[in-house]
């Protein structure tokens, strides 16, 4: 946890934020003026800070927010989740970041917006429908972005017109040097194999599903064979829509207990994965340029043993992340983008034996074989990834203060 400092002024208000690397906000204090409260806070203003998520928990403690302002943050996703607790929100904009897709219903609980800016981003994709549910925008800017470069102010027909653009540019078909390196669909098979072993020596570039006979972790039996494929399709949030196929030797779904995908680019940890697998012991996961890994990501699976993300683009290890896996013994971020962990992320994993950081930024370290040998690396990242920014917000309860803030 860190504090920001010096609080910026609007206004009448001046308050410290405690954020967390994740950003999330754990505690906010200091003195409004003229008798105002936190219900009175209407506008969220950063600059410059380094936040890389849409700060959670926001709206426990400004629930009336109308303008969220957030510029140069590094917030690479937005999702609906994150925008839901605002229903009174007009204006929304996140310029500078490192956005790339703008998903379904994203705006589902935000009826009232009339200014969206995601300018300078690195969109490239737009569902068609993000923008049908805001009947008032009459200001958009999506400029500067790799699919579109179009923006509107002052009228709603002025913003249907860039949204029909959008809609026509930003479609998300990917181009010839994605294809060749991402593999055109998600299947999985069941061969005789050990689902707990390091998966590291296969070199299979689709998904692959394996069950034991026996999950017991130290009995490594005969594992069952599928009938041709299972089937996983998948839009591009890696959500998990649905499983085809048939197991032979009267399996079924509930003895998978291994997920192996290679070279599949999700972006995003699979979404509903346990919905179909729920005993899943092992989950890897190469080169699918996944950014993030949060706690919710991996709750679902109580009985993990190994966990290896590889080849990745994760930039942060957050608290709490193996809260609900306390079976694990092998953990892999290997060639990641790791920058900064929370100190504590590993502190409920005792039986763990096997862990990979090297050939991230902040650490370049790994361990097998052993409970104290892992331990020394986990000290050494505490030490190595710390990596504390300092954090300023602007927090406005003045409505002409507000407008003065969006026109700036």
């Amino acid at each position: 946890m860190f504090e920001m400092l010096p609080p910026w002024r609007r206004g009448d208000s001046t308050l410290r934020i405690l954020w967390r690397p994740s950003a999330t906000i754990t505690s906010v204090t200091g003195v409004h003026q003229n008798g105002k409260t936190n219900d009175d806070v209407i506008g969220f203003d950063s600059h410059y800070e380094i936040l890389n998520y849409f700060p959670q928990g926001l709206d426990k403690f400004f629930g009336n927010l109308k303008s969220i302002v957030i510029y140069y943050g590094r917030i690479k996703e937005i999702h609906q989740s994150d925008l839901k607790p605002f229903p009174n929100l007009v204006n929304l904009y996140l310029e500078n970041n490192e956005i790339e897709y703008l998903e379904p219903g994203l705006f589902e609980f935000n009826p009232h917006l009339q200014g969206v800016s995601f300018l300078d981003n690195k969109v490239t994709k737009i569902d068609p429908t993000v923008f049908d549910s805001l009947p008032q925008l009459q200001n958009i800017w999506l400029n500067q972005n790799p699919c579109i470069n179009l923006e509107s102010t002052g009228s709603l027909e002025g913003a249907q017109t860039v949204i029909a653009e959008a809609k026509k540019l930003c479609s998300g078909q990917k181009d010839m040097e994605d294809s060749e390196k991402c593999s055109n669909d998600w299947r999985v098979t069941c061969e005789e194999q050990k689902a707990l072993e390091n998966l590291k020596c296969q070199l299979n570039f689709d998904y692959k599903i394996e069950s034991l006979a026996n999950r017991l972790v130290e009995k490594m039996e005969k594992i069952c064979e599928l009938e041709n494929n299972l089937n996983i399709t998948s839009p591009d949030s890696a959500a998990i829509t649905s499983v085809t196929g048939k197991h032979n030797d009267e399996r079924t779904n509930d003895d998978v207990v291994g997920f192996d995908s290679r070279h599949k680019c999700m972006n995003h940890f699979p979404q509903g994965l346990d919905k179909y697998f729920k005993m899943l012991l092992s989950i890897v996961i190469y080169y699918g340029g996944i950014k993030e890994i949060h706690q919710s990501d991996l709750k679902p699976f109580p009985y993990l043993v190994n966990l290896y993300l590889e080849n990745n683009e994760i930039e942060y290890l957050e608290a709490g992340l193996f809260d609900f896996n306390p079976h694990l013994q092998g953990v892999s971020f290997l060639d990641n983008k790791i920058t900064n962990m929370d100190g504590s992320v590993f502190d409920n994993l005792y039986t763990l034996k096997n862990i990979w950081l090297d050939n991230n930024m902040c650490i370049n370290l790994n361990s097998t074989g052993t409970l104290e040998e892992a331990k020394k690396v986990i000290d050494q990242a505490k030490t190595l990834c710390s990596g504390i920014p300092m954090l300023g917000v602007d927090v406005i309860s003045d409505e002409e203060d507000l407008i003065d803030s969006n026109e700036e």
